[in-house]
């Protein structure tokens, strides 16, 4: 919609670009606006707020509720559990859902409630980089010191058993330990 009109997009979103979060070392990714084609694209992400599926996806990669007030993170994990589970990920072949991000005025989750942000937080950060498998710049894993509230009920959210972790990197294109990423995607 365009001041209440309804525009007729020529256009869909296609998610093909990454960078590497530093602090965090695992995937942050974006899009480009393409032309409608007449299939879908397959691409390595998913957006968190954009998963059209049949409904078994849920009863096989279950959402994590154990990722309490993160914001980045959940979508890349979310991507890898479904690829792993043998899920592939497709870009629509044109634009069914607009999400309006620009509302500077809107409250916030980390403002809501701060002190639930800043203990919740690193305790799902820590869970994404057990899973990712994440390491740091001299080569040791991220979440060596993981506690034991990153790891509820892991068995359940974690990584599928179809493709492993490591094959999905390849198929994305992304080196975890160097921090690089290809650019294929957006050709």
């Amino acid at each position: 919609y365009n001041d209440g009109a309804a525009v007729e997009r020529r256009s869909t979103s296609y998610l093909c670009k990454s960078k590497f979060l530093g602090q965090q070392r695992y995937l942050r990714f974006d899009g480009i606006v393409v032309p409608q084609t007449r299939e879908p694209i397959l691409q390595p992400y998913s957006a968190a707020g954009f998963i059209f599926a049949f409904a078994n996806l849920i009863k096989e990669v279950p959402l994590d509720p154990h990722l309490s007030y993160i914001f980045d993170g959940e979508e890349i994990l979310y991507s890898v559990r479904m690829w792993t589970s043998g899920w592939d990920l497709y870009s629509p072949s044109k634009t069914v859902l607009v999400h309006s991000y620009g509302r500077p005025k809107a409250p916030r989750m980390w403002n809501t409630n701060a002190n639930s942000w800043s203990t919740q937080k690193p305790i799902a950060e820590k869970r994404v980089q057990f899973l990712l498998k994440t390491v740091s710049a001299d080569g040791t894993l991220t979440a060596k010191d993981i506690k034991p509230e990153s790891l509820k009920q892991i068995q359940w959210y974690g990584l599928g058993v179809e493709r492993s972790l490591e094959d999905y990197y390849r198929f994305a294109g992304v080196d975890p330990i160097t921090q690089t990423h290809s650019e294929n995607w957006c050709t």
